[in-house]
This record gives C-alpha cells, structure tokens and sequence, in this order.
C-alpha cells in the first residue's frame, strides 16, 4: 500500500515545527543565560542593580553572587515583600523600594547594616516596621506617600538627618520623635496634624521642614531655637495668631506665611522681621497694619500683603515702595489711618 503523500507531508511539516520550536527554547534558555550573566557582571562592576519594574531580571538564588552590593533599586516591581535574599548584600547602603505593596520588612533586612539611604515611598506600611530599629546608621528615611497612622519606634534611628513622612495619616508626633536631634530635613506636610510638640525646637539642626497641608493652628514658641533653618513651608494651614519665632533665625531668607488664617500683625513682632529678604504675607485675614512696619522699608526688599481685606493702613506705611497690594480689591475710602 502506498502511503498518502498528504500524511507525509503533514508528518514532515509537523517534525520541522517541533523542532523549530524545541531550537527556539533553547535559544531563549541561552539569551536568557547571556543576559543574566551581563546582569551580574555590570552589578558586581559598578556595585549597583536596578531590576525596577520586573523582580524576574535576575534569578533570587544570583543575589548570593552579589555581596560586593552597594546600590539596589527595586522600584514599581509588584512585590508585595521584600525578597529574604535580601540577606546576602551586607555592603549596601542604597535601598530603594519606592512603588511596591510592602507592608512590612522582613528579619533579614536587619543584615544589611551598612544601609544609609531607605525609600519605601508609595508603599502601603501603616507602622514603622519593628526591623527598622536596627539599622542604626540609617541618615535617609522615606516614607512618602504611604499609609502611615504610628510612627512609633521612629526614634530609634537616631542618626537620621532626612526623613519624608509626607502624604500619610499621621495625627500627632509621639514625644520621643523629639529624640531626632541629627535631623536636617524634614517632611511632614500633607497629614493630619492639629499641633507640633511644644518642645519642636529641639530639632536644632534643621535646615529644612515642610509642614503645609495639616491642621495646624499655631506653631510652637520653641521653634525660635531652630537657628539653622533655611527652608520652611508652611501654607497652608488654619493659623490664625502671627507666631513669634523669627528673631533667631538668621539663616532663614524667604519668610512666607501666605494663605493661612492671620487676623493681625503685630507690632513687637516686626523687629524680628529685620533679617528677611522679603515676607509673603497674602491671602491672610489681616485687616489692620502696624506704624512699626515702615521700619522695614531700607531693610526688606519685597513685602506682599496682596488679597487682605485691609482697613487701617497708616500713611507712612502705605508709602513704602517694598509694599504689593491690590488695591483694586478693597473700597479705598474705608482704609483708615
């Protein structure tokens, strides 16, 4: 019987596909081999990874090759925990962990001793992760953007001189965050502070703090010890009584207290007002200005009192050049002097 030329054919073509494929897999097996080995050999060549976005780029069993570590980027990868293998890259001192769903970190965390620089922004942690404490050479701490509510135990990085916790559910600052004495940076804005502790000026080494979008309705009188301070945001926030807190800060250039609630400038506050470059004080509710604060005509360069409802302005003030004001938003014939 002669066999059916079709089924021949057929049979043929099947053969050549199976094997097309089966040389297809290999050559996969091998890309994937040769791209795990550049993997390797660029990490342990400039002591850095990035596997952002795919935590398959490089096998987990491959970290132990990687001891020489000293940067790790693990951004936007999916993992909803840390990988234990964590454990086999003592010398980092780079982690970043930004984007994941970690709620947590792992024990073996705690071996990477070295570690000085931590982001788990936009992650879902609603505490301090207990492990945190013992990374006690920790200068850089994120936590931006993540549900945080307690922040316990956060003293225990004593070392700290930056840390974001912006963008959280965090209601008070427990009274040992005051043990942070190395801070530098800080960044508490958007969360749901109704007061700052009033011993905050014990954070004496802060350049830089951002507090806008809270609840707060004062700032603390101790605050006029942060003698290093450069940067403060504070707007806005429901304050309503001009703080008291400026004569010490020489360091500090930009004063801005636009868009809060202020009802009044007082006149023994503007002697502390000497050292600005220029005072924002618009969108307020400051209906009546000091004859003090023609004193500060030679000495400040711009004074923005703009959208005030303003009523008693005295003359020598309202002839000072540095002043902006819209004076189209008010009825001129009400402003006394």
């Amino acid at each position: 019987m002669s066999k059916d030329p079709n089924k021949w054919i057929f049979q043929n073509k099947l053969l050549k596909d199976v094997e097309n494929f089966r040389l297809k897999l290999k050559y996969k097996g091998d890309k994937t081999k040769i791209e795990t080995s550049k993997i390797l050999s660029e990490a342990v060549r400039t002591g850095s990874l990035d596997i952002s976005f795919n935590l398959n780029t490089l096998p987990k069993k491959k970290f132990q090759k990687l001891t020489s570590l000293t940067k790790l980027t693990m951004s936007a990868a999916g993992a909803s925990e840390l990988i234990s293998e964590i454990k086999y890259l003592p010398n980092l001192v780079y982690l970043n962990l930004t984007g994941n769903y970690l709620v947590n970190l792992p024990f073996e965390i705690t071996s990477c001793s070295a570690l000085r620089t931590l982001l788990l922004a936009s992650n879902k942690f609603t505490k301090v992760p207990s492990y945190l404490t013992k990374l006690t050479l920790l200068e850089e701490l994120s936590f931006e953007k993540c549900e945080l509510e307690n922040i316990s135990g956060i003293n225990a990085n004593v070392q700290l001189r930056k840390l974001n916790l912006c963008g959280n559910k965090i209601s008070q600052l427990p009274e040992e965050f005051m043990q942070l004495t190395s801070l530098e940076h800080l960044d508490i804005s958007d969360n749901l502070l109704e007061k700052l502790p009033e011993d905050f000026g014990k954070l004496i080494k802060i350049k830089e703090l951002h507090v806008e979008r809270n609840r707060l309705e004062y700032l603390p009188n101790s605050m006029n010890c942060m003698v290093k301070l450069r940067v403060l945001q504070i707007k806005p926030n429901p304050i309503k009584v001009f703080p008291r807190i400026w004569e010490n800060m020489i360091e500090l250039d930009l004063l801005d207290l636009s868009s809060l609630k202020i009802e009044e400038l007082p006149a023994e506050v503007v002697p502390q007002l000497r050292g600005f470059r220029e005072i924002i004080l618009s969108n307020n509710l400051i209906t009546a200005l000091p004859t003090e604060l023609s004193t500060l005509g030679e000495v400040v360069e711009r004074i923005d009192l703009k959208n005030n409802p303003i009523i008693k302005w005295p003359i020598t003030v309202r002839q000072m050049k540095n002043i902006e004001f819209n004076w189209s938003s008010i009825n001129i014939n009400n402003v006394t002097e």
